[in-house]
């Protein structure tokens, strides 16, 4: 998705100095995923990993504000709508799944937590029960009687 987007979606822009459009959508994806309610919050509490984030998109540098202004200042329709055509044609390539899909967490491995991963690991891993000293008691009688009522 992203070789497509640096390849078909260009536009007549002004300068923009070393950024492509990816960088640009890299930030306006992040924004919308995230719980900030501006993009000025959004880029103060990215700030520490900017470089990390862009990483995810393969890019190594964060867009200056005042570049993403421009950038989106820039923006015609013809670069919409072929944006617009490419995340279509990603999500009606994608199957449909008519099944549900369980609810909860996956560790790297894999394995899936029905619950919350410390009540996971007390019910499946005996050893776990010396890892728990440093919580509170109370706590972790009420988890094992959780697990003991499932």
């Amino acid at each position: 998705m992203l070789a497509a987007i640096e390849k078909q979606v260009c536009f007549a822009r002004r300068r923009f100095g070393r950024y492509e459009v990816i960088d640009f959508l890299a930030v306006l994806f992040g924004y919308a995923v995230s719980s900030e309610r501006t993009l000025e919050a959004f880029y103060e509490r990215l700030e520490p990993w900017a470089s990390a984030f862009m990483a995810l998109f393969g890019r190594d540098r964060l867009p200056a504000r005042s570049t993403l202004s421009r950038f989106l200042a820039a923006l015609d329709q013809v670069a919409v709508e072929a944006l617009r055509t490419l995340f279509l044609h990603d999500l009606l390539a994608r199957p449909l799944v008519k099944e549900e899909q369980p609810g909860g967490l996956w560790d790297r491995q894999g394995n899936h937590f029905d619950r919350d991963p410390i009540s996971w690991r007390l019910k499946n891993e005996p050893s776990c029960h010396l890892d728990c000293a440093h919580l509170p008691k109370s706590w972790v009688v009420d988890h094992l009687k959780l697990m003991a009522l499932s």
